[in-house]
Formats: C-alpha cells, structure tokens, sequence
C-alpha cells in the first residue's frame, strides 16, 4: 500500500521564511513559509552525490603536478563512506574491508616485484568478486560501481594505482562509520 510507505518516508524540505514573535505568548513564529525545495534522505540526494563523484572520477584524480585532489581524499571519501554505510544489513564494513585488503595486497607485492604489469592482470579481479558480491545482496549497486570505475582508472598508470586509488580508497575506509 502506497500510503502506508509514503508515511513512513521523511521529507526534508528546504524553506524560507519570515521570523515574528507571537504576541499572546511570545513564542516566536514563522511567517510567510514558502517550500524551496524538497529531498528525501539517501535518495536523490545520494544519486546526484555518486553522479557528481563519477563524472569527477573520469577527469582523473590529480591536480597539477600529480597531487590527488582534495576531493578525493576528503569530500567524496566522507560522502562516500556515508553512502556505503546508510544501510546496515549491507555493504558491512568486513566486506568492504576485505576488498581494500584486497587492494593492499596487490600494492605490497607490486612494492616488491616493481612489476606494474602484476596490478594490471590483478586488479580486474576485484571486478568479478565485487560483481559477485553484488549478486548475493552483499553490497549495493553504488559500492560495485565504485570499485569498477575505480580499478578502471587505476590500472592505467602506476600513479594512479599507488597516489590515486590507493590513496582514494583508504580515506573512504577512513570515514567509515561502521569500522
């Protein structure tokens, strides 16, 4: 039943208006209230969020003289790990650990062989395990996108492995709420 859900849904509006003071019990007031917008939480919100943060991906992680951008270290890891985290039946903070472990991993061996051709031939697994994961509800469809956009762009360069996704990933870990 419809009605019964949409009350169950909070509505967050964003509105202006014009503060009084009422004069029977000095209470102030509200006047003038007019609606300038209305979302509601983890929804739309969330979806342009993730949207903002893929097209952002695409222009790569640097800024000039290959610094990550602070986006990818603050702003969107917060956002992210907030995303990932909404639900608590998925995306548990094990599973997602265990693909950064995953990353780790692969970061230490490359440290040892110096071999960028390894990452390139490792790194895609994570595709199919995320995928897979996906598949048993184990993370949602955002977390899947993030992990396949990002060994994407990581396995370009050995720069964007180590100082990008690297880097990326762990400061996502890192806002985690549910570690």
């Amino acid at each position: 039943d419809k009605s019964k859900w949409a009350s169950k849904v909070k509505i967050f509006a964003e509105v202006e208006y014009e503060q009084s003071v009422d004069s029977r019990n000095g209470k102030k007031v509200a006047l003038n209230v007019k609606s300038v917008g209305t979302s509601t939480p983890n929804s739309a919100s969330h979806g342009s969020v993730f949207s903002n943060y893929l097209n952002e991906l695409n222009n790569g992680y640097f800024e000039s003289a290959n610094y990550v951008k602070k986006e990818f270290i603050v702003d969107y890891a917060k956002e992210l790990a907030q995303l990932f985290g909404r639900d608590k039946s998925i995306n548990k903070s094990a599973q997602i650990r265990k693909y950064f472990d995953f990353c780790r991993r692969i970061e230490g061996i490359y440290k040892v062989k110096k071999d960028f051709n390894y990452v390139k031939s490792e790194l895609p697994k994570l595709i199919y395990h995320i995928n897979s994961a996906f598949n048993k509800k184990l993370v949602t469809r955002e977390f899947c996108d993030f992990i396949e956009k990002n060994v994407e762009l990581a396995i370009v360069s050995e720069s964007n492995f180590m100082k990008g996704f690297i880097c990326h990933f762990e400061a996502v870990i890192g806002f985690s709420n549910n570690n």
